[in-house]
């Protein structure tokens, strides 16, 4: 099976390490995302700005990709999909309040 991530992209489920909100990636998890913009394992999926951050990993190999599409938005295609047993878990970093009210 396979998570739709945006612009006919989709990851397969067991090479999905996680989800970020886009807005939420500061710090380390900011400076990995640039290294792997220069390292060329960074995929930027839509246009404009990313609202999501995707880890993945195929055969030892990480993969960024950024997508327009909201990390609520693929939680939930992930959560509801046919998929009949994981196993792993998905992580989806929230919003903080204080981010959404400004």
């Amino acid at each position: 099976m396979f998570l739709h991530i945006g612009a006919d992209v989709s990851v397969p489920y067991d090479q999905l390490l996680m989800i970020l909100n886009a807005r939420d990636i500061r710090g380390n998890a900011q400076m990995y995302g640039e290294q792997a913009k220069r390292k060329h394992e960074y995929r930027d999926v839509g246009n404009g700005e990313p609202k999501s951050i995707i880890l993945s990993m195929k055969k030892g190999k990480e993969m960024v990709y950024g997508t327009c599409v909201a990390s609520t938005t693929l939680e939930k295609r992930w959560r509801y999909s046919a998929m009949p047993k994981r196993n792993g878990f998905l992580t989806v970093s929230p919003t903080p309040q204080t981010e959404r009210n400004k």
